[in-house]
């Protein structure tokens, strides 16, 4: 019996523009007041690249996507060593924040679909 379901790659693929793999950034969550952001212009490159994946490194950190300032009782817990794709938009509106003494990494990379 012949199945009718097709079946695609539902994995990310690194980001390509002109041939070229795009570089990811590396973004340091430190206790900066109002939390700290990517650089808006980092996953703009092009139009067809969706999603971003994220690596949180070395703490666990506090985010929002609202535009408010992260801190406890404000936002989402993101643990260390969780490893996130999300869409470019929340990764462009997301603010970070450490939830510790210690600084976190967070290393992120424009992929597609």
């Amino acid at each position: 019996m012949s199945s009718s379901y097709n079946i695609n790659n539902i994995y990310p693929k690194p980001g390509i523009f002109n041939g070229t793999v795009l570089s990811g950034s590396a973004l340091t969550v430190d206790a900066t007041a109002g939390g700290v952001q990517f650089a808006s212009t980092l996953f703009s490159q092009n139009d067809k690249f969706v999603l971003v994946d994220l690596d949180i490194q070395a703490a666990d950190v506090y985010v929002t996507y609202d535009g408010t300032t992260p801190a406890a009782g404000n936002g989402h817990i993101l643990k260390q060593n969780a490893y996130l794709t999300w869409p470019r938009a929340r990764a462009q509106a997301a603010k970070f924040i450490r939830t510790t003494s210690t600084s976190a990494t967070i290393y992120a990379s424009p992929s597609a679909v």
